[in-house]
């Protein structure tokens, strides 16, 4: 039912939500760290996560921030459904094109 442990792997959602439902029957967390197959830290950490906030989602701002802009997004979108296979060398290409024509002409 649930994933091998492999170090670093990020549990999904109803992984989460097991591990609270497990702990509210009031299974220890060293068994619930067993049968979903992570750490006990992480099992600690998500039933923190729950009794903070009542949810087990990630925090809002996590992640990578991201590098292009909402129009580069779409300019990046237009130029695959055009032509599906493009290269990443071409898409950049493009987007510095478009980067330095907005500069120039806007």
């Amino acid at each position: 039912m649930f994933q091998p442990y492999v170090l670093g792997r990020k549990l999904n959602d109803p992984e989460k939500g097991a591990i609270v439902a497990l702990r509210n029957r009031g299974i220890s967390v060293r068994e619930i760290a067993q049968q979903i197959n992570c750490s006990r830290n992480t099992v600690i950490k998500w039933i923190r996560r729950f009794e903070e906030t009542g949810d087990v989602k990630r925090k809002v701002g996590s992640g990578r921030l991201k590098k292009t802009t909402p129009a580069q997004d779409a300019t990046i979108f237009m130029q695959i459904t055009a032509k599906p296979m493009t290269s990443l060398q071409e898409i950049k290409g493009n987007l510095v094109s478009f980067i330095f024509f907005c500069y120039i002409y806007l």
